[in-house]
């Protein structure tokens, strides 16, 4: 990640709404769900001067394929953000990043 950007931002992107419901426990890939795979998936989502996700990385897998691939696509799908503001209040991209716990009920 590019601290240095970072530390040139007036603002990070700002999430829209509730990101904790990017990733819903109804997402969770049916296969790993039987299988009771578990962990914790931590990515980051690049996003544009317009607040629009471009890309998505996975930083820390959660030891799961189906898991880490399913937070990079729903996180994509749903992620809405305002733009990061450069120190002139521009609209500028800049990367966010977060973590989804899978966990299946008991």
């Amino acid at each position: 990640m590019d601290f240095d950007l970072l530390s040139k931002l007036k603002q990070l992107p700002q999430p829209k709404g509730n990101y904790g419901r990017w990733v819903l426990i109804s997402d969770y890939p049916q296969a790993a769900f039987k299988l009771e795979l578990e962990g914790l998936t931590q990515f980051k989502l690049d996003v544009d001067a317009d607040g629009r996700v471009t890309n998505c990385t996975i930083l820390v897998s959660s030891g799961h394929f189906q898991l880490d691939r399913t937070t990079c696509t729903k996180a994509s799908a749903r992620a809405r953000f305002d733009p990061a503001l450069d120190q002139n209040d521009k609209p500028t991209a800049a990367p966010w990043v977060s973590s989804v716990r899978w966990q299946v009920p008991r």
